[in-house]
């Protein structure tokens, strides 16, 4: 996520209190959760996180997975703002972190109130969904080409 971004979400006429709050975690706390329905959206101000996936196992065993890791300027848990679905994956802070909360809702409202403002936002938010997008693709390319490897369909092809 770019720096242009979190400055336009924090900007003055976004006032903290109002839209959003700054939130401290330490190091080991879950941030959100994976099937949480709140619409928040959280703007990492100083820290580092990683966003955890879920995986089941034979005998009702759950790992969880590293999906990455985020630094401070990154955006996470915007999709929530834009869909009306449960979190797909929960979030830990790594080190101590200082995180601004936004409340989604406020920010869909404010932005259509500052319609110039909310497109830059909107253009900034689908640039890091597409960069996302384009890794996690790359991301499953290899993971199957890896099962296909390991399970010799390679050879048949």
């Amino acid at each position: 996520m770019s720096e242009k971004l979190v400055r336009l979400l924090l900007n003055r006429k976004f006032e903290e209190g109002q839209y959003w709050r700054h939130q401290f975690y330490t190091a080991g706390d879950i941030i959100l959760h994976e099937g949480d329905t709140c619409k928040d959206i959280y703007v990492l101000l100083e820290g580092q996180v990683r966003v955890l996936g879920s995986v089941k196992l034979e005998n009702d065993k759950t790992m969880r997975p590293g999906i990455s890791d985020l630094r401070a300027g990154t955006v996470f848990g915007e999709l929530a703002v834009f869909e009306d679905a449960p979190r797909t994956a929960s979030v830990q802070a790594l080190v101590d972190s200082d995180i601004a909360v936004i409340n989604g809702p406020a920010l869909l409202n404010f932005l259509g109130e500052n319609p110039d403002l909310g497109f830059e936002v909107l253009l900034e938010l689908m640039g890091t969904q597409a960069n996302r997008l384009r890794k996690a693709n790359k991301r499953v390319a290899s993971l199957l080409a890896w099962g296909m490897k390991s399970h010799a369909i390679d050879s048949k092809l």
